[in-house]
């Protein structure tokens, strides 16, 4: 399962660096990020389904699945502290930030994919949409757009 985790990660991230080397707006990127993450979930089905379902099941699994989430909590941190950065977003305590960003990724992938309660377009259209709510709020110049 370690194995499969990480390779799962992997993706995850070579997802971004594939996306990052097209788009340079970081605002773009930070609300883009997540439908490559919740697409490369919904392409994975039975993979994500484990993941949704198997925590608890026993230590070695929890570590396991702890190293896989860790690992996307410091990718988000870390994307969240370079826009902080550069000056887009306001100086703000990541930690909360990140694991909300994971908690929001983690129930929604388990309303589909277990649950069957909302369909894989919704899930990844709710996730951007947070998203999108979360960057106006870190945004640190907010633009009326209309």
């Amino acid at each position: 399962m370690k194995a499969l985790l990480e390779e799962f990660a992997e993706e995850i991230m070579s997802s971004f660096a594939d996306y990052w080397s097209i788009e340079k707006d970081l605002h773009k990127r930070f609300i883009e990020t997540k439908r490559l993450t919740m697409e490369v979930f919904a392409k994975h089905e039975k993979l994500s389904e484990l993941y949704s379902r198997v925590t608890g099941a026993s230590d070695p699994i929890d570590q396991c699945i702890k190293q896989f989430e860790d690992r996307l909590i410091d990718f988000y941190s870390n994307n969240i502290e370079y826009g902080i950065k550069k000056g887009i977003f306001n100086k703000v305590y990541i930690a909360p930030i990140a694991h909300a960003i994971l908690a929001t990724e983690k129930f929604l992938l388990y309303k589909w994919i277990v649950l069957k309660a909302i369909s894989r377009q919704e899930m990844i259209d709710m996730v951007v949409s947070f998203h999108e709510t979360l960057a106006e709020g870190l945004l640190t110049n907010r633009q009326n757009s209309e």
